[in-house]
C-alpha cells in the first residue's frame, strides 16, 4: 500500500513539472522555454503527511464516484395481501347489504322507501368513517380508499334502485343525485390519488349512461356526459399517472356509446363525433403518461395499438354506408399524423411506428370508401398498400412492415383466386400485375445495404425472414405464369410449359447468384419445383401430343439444365464453389441422382419423338439402348477418373441393364437392318470402353 501511494505521488510532481513547463513556454513565447528544476528522488518518509495527502485524495475519488441507484423498497407478500384486503372485503359488504335488504324486503320488514334510505344512510356513514379514519393517520391506507370507494358505489346503486326498481322519486331527482355521488367520486379520486379507487369510479360513472337512455334521454346529451366523465378523469389520471385507469375508461367509454347506438341509428353524426373527441382525449393522455414512464414502455405501445384498432373497428360500424365517410376517416388520419410528428420530434420510433401504422391504415381506409369504376377499387387498394408498405421500408417502421406485409400477401392470393386473367389488359389482371411488380421492387428497396441494423432488422436477419418472403414471391409469381399459361398457351394441356421451361433457367440463375438478394429458401424452392416438373413430365409427357415444338424446347432445356449442373460440380465450377457445403460431403449422391434424372428425360425425349412420329418404333427402341450404353459408359469413367467408388458402381449397374436390354428385348424385337447397326455400334463402343478400363 505504501509503495503505491509513493508512485502516485511521483507521478504527480512529474505532471506538475510538465504543466509549468508548458505555462512559462506560453509566457515566454519564442524566448527560451521555462525548464522546470529537477526534483531530487529521495526516498519518501511515511509520517503524518501522508495521512493528510491520503485523505484529500481519498474524498476527492469517492465524489468522483457515480451516485449509487437507490432501489424502491418491494413490498413483501404480507403487504401486498394487506393492500388487496380491504377491498375485497369491501365488495363482499356491500354484497351483503343488497342481500339483506332484498331478504327484509321479501319478508315485508321495510319498505321500498325505508330501504333506499338506509343505503343513502350507509353511504354517507362509510364516507364520514373514511374521513375520520383519514384525519387519525398521516397517509391514505387501502383501507380508507376501500370505504371511500363502498360509500360510492352504495350511493349510485341506491339512485339506480329507487329511481328504476322502486320508482320512489323522479328520474330528474335520481340524475342530480347520481350527478352528485359521481362528482364525488371524482373528487375523491383525484384527491386519494389510487388506481384502483379511480378505476372503480370510472366503471360506476358509466353505468349511468344506461338510467339515461332508460329515462329517454336525447342522445346526444347522453355523449355529452361520457365524454364530459372521461375528460374529468383525464385530470385525475394525469395528476397520478394511472396508465391501467386511461385504458379502463378508454374501453368503457367506447362500449357505452356503442350500446347507445345500437338504440338510435339515425345521428351518425354525434356518435361519430363522439369517438374522435373521446380519441383525441386518450391520445393526448397516453403521450403524457408515456414519455414520464420509464417502466412498461413496450407494453405502453402495444396497449395503444390495440386500443387504437379496436377504436378503428367501432368507427367503421358507426360509418358503414353514410354519406361523408372519408370526413370522418380524414379527421382520425390527422390526429394520428399529428401524434406521428410530435413522436418523430421526439425520437421516440417505437411510438412512430405505430401512430404512423394507423395513419396508414385510415389511408388505405379512406381508399376503400371510394366510389370507383368497376373493379378499379382492386388497383386502387393495392396501389394503396404498396404505397404504406414502401413508406414502411423508407421509416423503417417495425410495426408497419409487419401490418403491411401481412395486408399483401393476404391481397395477392385473394386476387390470384378470384381475378380471371382474360382479357390480358382487364384492370383486373393489371391489378395483379402492378401487386407482383411492387411486391419485387419492395422487396429490393428493403434489401438496400444499411449502416446499423435496428433490433427488428437484426431479428428478420437472424430467422430468415427476408428469405422466407423472397420464395413467396417467386412461388406467387410462379403460380400466376402458370394461370396464364393455362389461359393463352397451353389451352389444351394439363402442363404449363413455358412456366418449366422458365423455372429451369431460374434455377440456374439462382444458384449462380449471392444469397444476399435471394437468400436460401429461394433456391431451395425453385430445385423441388424442378424436379416435381420433372415428374410431371417423365409421367405425363408423352400423352400429350399438342404444342410439339414447345414440348421439345421444354424437354431440351431439362435436359440442358442437368448437363450444366452435372459439369459444373464435376469441373467445381461456380455453382460448386457456391454451394460447397452442402455438395462435397455427398458429392457422389448428386452426381448419380443427376446422371439418372438425365437419363430418364433423355429416355422420355426418344418416347416423346415416337409419339409424335418423328421416329419409328424401331429407331425409338435403338435409341434408348443407346442412351443406356452411353450413359453407363460415361459414368463409368467419371468415377473411375475421379475416384468415386459410387458413381462407379452406378455405371457398371446401368451397362448391366443395357446389355440384358439389348440381349433379351432388343434381339427380339428389331429388325434385321437395326438389330445390325445397334450391335455394330454397342460393339464398337464397347470395345473401346473396355480397353479404356485396361490402362491402369
Amino acid at each position: 500500500m505504501e509503495r503505491e501511494w509513493q508512485e502516485r505521488v511521483e507521478r504527480l510532481e512529474q505532471e506538475v513539472a510538465q504543466l509549468q513547463a508548458e505555462v512559462a513556454k506560453l509566457k515566454h513565447g519564442h524566448e527560451k522555454p521555462y525548464v522546470a528544476p529537477k526534483t531530487e528522488e529521495k526516498p519518501v518518509i511515511f509520517t503524518k503527511t501522508q495521512a493528510v495527502i491520503k485523505q484529500p485524495v481519498e474524498k476527492a475519488i469517492s465524489e468522483t464516484k457515480a451516485p449509487e441507484i437507490v432501489a424502491k423498497p418491494t413490498k413483501s407478500f404480507e403487504e401486498r395481501i394487506t393492500t388487496i384486503l380491504p377491498k375485497l372485503f369491501m365488495v363482499i359488504l356491500v354484497l351483503g347489504i343488497l342481500w339483506g335488504l332484498k331478504l327484509a324486503s321479501e319478508f315485508g320488514f321495510l319498505s321500498d322507501t325505508v330501504k333506499v334510505m338506509m343505503a343513502y344512510i350507509v353511504s354517507i356513514a362509510i364516507g364520514i368513517y373514511a374521513w375520520r379514519l383519514e384525519k387519525k393517520k398521516e397517509e391514505v391506507t387501502a383501507m380508507v380508499i376501500s370505504l371511500y370507494g363502498g360509500s360510492f358505489i352504495i350511493g349510485i346503486l341506491a339512485t339506480a334502485a329507487g329511481a328504476i326498481l322502486y320508482e320512489i322519486f323522479a328520474l330528474t331527482v335520481a340524475l342530480a343525485i347520481a350527478l352528485l355521488y359521481i362528482a364525488y367520486g371524482v373528487a375523491i379520486s383525484y384527491l386519494k390519488g389510487s388506481q384502483a379507487l379511480t378505476t372503480f369510479v370510472v366503471f360506476t360513472s358509466l353505468l349511468l349512461p344506461y338510467l339515461l337512455e332508460y329515462m329517454d334521454f336525447e342522445k346526444v346529451f347522453i355523449l355529452i356526459y361520457i365524454i364530459l366523465i372521461f375528460g374529468a378523469i383525464q385530470l385525475v389520471i394525469l395528476q397520478h399517472q394511472q396508465q391501467i385507469a386511461l385504458y379502463i375508461a378508454m374501453i368503457f367509454s367506447l362500449l357505452a356509446i356503442q350500446i347507445i347506438w345500437f338504440t338510435q341509428y339515425n345521428q351518425t353524426l354525434y356518435f361519430a363525433c363522439s369517438i374522435i373527441i373521446l380519441l383525441a382525449l386518450f391520445l393526448n393522455s397516453w403521450w403524457q403518461l408515456f414519455i414520464r414512464s420509464e417502466r412498461w414502455k413496450v407494453i405502453q405501445e402495444g396497449a395503444l395499438f390495440s386500443v387504437s384498432s379496436f377504436v378503428l373497428l367501432l368507427f367503421n360500424i358507426f360509418i358503414l354506408n353514410e354519406p361523408y365517410q372519408i370526413g370522418y376517416l380524414f379527421i382520425i388520419f390527422v390526429l394520428y399524423v399529428i401524434m406521428a410528428f410530435i413522436a418523430h420530434k421526439k425520437s421516440e420510433r417505437h411510438v412512430f411506428d405505430i401512430a404512423a401504422t394507423i395513419a396508414l391504415l385510415l389511408t388505405f381506409n379512406m381508399v376503400m370508401t371510394f366510389d370507383f369504376a368497376q373493379d378499379y377499387d382492386r388497383l386502387a387498394y393495392v396501389l394503396s398498400a404498396l404505397a404504406g408498405m414502401m413508406l414502411a421500408i423508407r421509416l423503417r417502421a417495425s410495426l408497419m412492415k409487419i401490418t403491411y406485409s401481412t395486408i399483401l400477401f393476404m391481397m395477392a392470393f385473394a386476387l390470384y383466386a378470384t381475378t380471371d386473367v382474360r382479357p390480358f389488359w382487364y384492370v383486373e389482371n393489371i391489378a395483379i400485375i402492378v401487386l407482383i411488380v411492387g411486391l419485387a421492387l419492395a422487396y429490393i428497396y428493403a434489401k438496400r445495404p444499411k449502416e446499423e441494423l435496428m433490433r427488428f432488422e437484426r431479428g428478420l436477419a437472424k430467422y430468415y425472414a427476408m428469405d422466407v418472403i423472397a420464395a413467396s414471391i417467386i412461388f406467387f409469381v410462379i403460380l400466376y405464369m402458370a394461370k396464364l399459361d393455362f389461359a393463352y398457351i397451353s389451352t389444351t394441356s394439363h402442363i404449363p410449359y413455358i412456366v418449366f421451361s422458365l423455372t429451369a433457367i431460374a434455377l440456374l440463375v439462382v444458384l449462380i447468384m449471392d444469397n444476399r438478394w435471394l437468400g436460401i429458401f429461394a433456391p431451395a424452392l425453385l430445385i423441388v419445383c424442378y424436379f416435381t416438373q420433372s415428374l410431371a413430365l417423365l409421367t405425363s409427357g408423352t400423352m400429350d401430343n399438342t404444342h410439339s415444338v414447345l414440348q421439345l424446347v421444354t424437354r431440351s432445356i431439362f435436359i440442358l439444365t442437368l448437363i450444366a449442373l452435372l459439369a459444373d460440380i464435376y469441373k467445381e465450377g461456380r455453382i460448386y464453389q457456391k454451394w460447397k457445403r452442402f455438395i462435397e460431403k455427398y458429392i457422389e449422391i448428386y452426381i448419380n441422382v443427376g446422371i439418372i434424372l438425365t437419363l430418364l428425360h433423355f429416355i422420355n425425349l426418344a418416347s416423346y419423338l415416337y409419339a409424335i412420329d418423328l421416329f419409328t418404333w424401331g429407331i425409338a427402341i435403338m435409341m434408348k439402348t443407346l442412351i443406356l450404353f452411353a450413359a453407363a459408359s460415361l459414368t463409368i469413367l467419371l468415377g473411375r477418373r475421379r475416384q468415386w467408388k459410387k458413381v462407379t458402381a452406378t455405371g457398371f449397374i446401368l451397362l448391366l441393364i443395357a446389355i440384358f436390354k439389348l440381349i433379351f428385348f432388343d434381339l427380339a424385337t428389331l429388325n434385321l437392318l437395326i438389330r445390325a447397326i445397334l450391335f455394330m455400334i454397342i460393339g464398337t463402343a464397347g470395345m473401346l470402353l473396355s480397353g479404356r478400363l485396361g490402362r491402369k
